[in-house]
């Protein structure tokens, strides 16, 4: 073969593999919403997860590996700056501003303004504690996959309507696994169990911290004490992502119990089946702590 025909086909192959490859680079913030887009993504490909371990959203700190997915990044799925406080920042500072973001919050709170809206959406921002909403937020996100990546709509409308009908008997499992203890008293970690409850018409008396990234006051601990000892407070919750400390310290001498809650599904195997485990995994703590009252 002839140094032309050698450098022609070099050409043709290389002309053949850029316009084969159509696939958009997709970097989901963090691991419940990272499972869903897997799942709207099956069969073409698999999202970027950033945040892959324990960490907590509120508090991260960017590695220089989580720059490099963000800026080989042709889409960035995420809660928003309620939730990801420290993505704002690095997306400023990027080298390629015009990266195209989905902010789940802002985007749903516009998609859903002639809907009834729960008194803590728009400031709450974990919305896919709600398998119900989370079908919306499905529908959000294959919206835009198609906007990105046309040749492969109808792959993410199929995918879309199966996870769909999914988080409809999810659902139908939830409200029955939790209606045993819907009365039973509690206090939650921080403030990430508004849609939960809501939906699913729990007791929630109170947080042991008001904001995720500052310490309670003595005030507030004293308030917390006050409901313990007068509202019959069945269980407290800690989360994996923050010290369990204040919690034993509050429930010390008295019958209340402790148990764990993990809204992120920290050790949980990221992919399509990671919400489901997340959310089977919530509700039998729920009901394993409160139901012993």
């Amino acid at each position: 073969m002839t140094h032309a025909r050698i450098s022609l086909h070099l050409v043709l192959l290389l002309l053949f593999c850029c316009s084969s490859w159509t696939h958009a680079a997709v970097l989901v913030s963090i691991k419940p919403i990272h499972s869903l887009v897997a799942g709207i993504m099956q069969g073409v490909e698999d999202p970027q997860l950033l945040l892959s371990g324990g960490q907590s959203p509120h508090r991260y700190t960017l590695k220089p590996s989580d720059a490099r997915n963000i800026q080989q990044a042709d889409l960035i799925i995420w809660i928003g700056p309620e939730m990801e406080s420290f993505l704002p920042r690095i997306l400023t500072a990027s080298e390629r501003p015009n990266i195209a973001l989905l902010d789940l919050l802002k985007s749903e709170n516009k998609a859903s303004h002639n809907h009834d809206h729960e008194d803590h959406a728009g400031r709450d921002p974990h919305l896919w504690l709600d398998p119900l909403l989370a079908k919306r937020v499905v529908q959000l996100i294959a919206d835009r996959l198609s906007l990105l990546d046309p040749k492969h709509r109808g792959s993410f409308e199929k995918n879309a309507l199966t996870l769909q009908q999914r988080l409809d008997r999810l659902h139908q499992e939830l409200e029955s696994r939790l209606a045993p203890v819907r009365t039973t008293p509690y206090i939650a970690f921080h403030d990430a169990y508004g849609y939960l409850e809501a939906r699913y018409r729990l007791n929630s008396v109170g947080t042991v911290i008001l904001d995720p990234e500052r310490l309670s006051g003595a005030r507030h601990i004293r308030d917390l004490q006050q409901k313990i000892r007068h509202t019959g407070v069945g269980c407290i919750f800690t989360e994996p992502q923050f010290e369990p400390r204040l919690v034993e310290s509050l429930i010390e001498d008295t019958a209340t119990r402790n148990a764990e809650l993990d809204p992120l599904g920290s050790d949980l195997p990221a992919g399509p089946d990671a919400y489901f485990q997340l959310m089977r995994r919530v509700a039998n703590q729920l009901v394993q702590c409160l139901a012993n009252k």
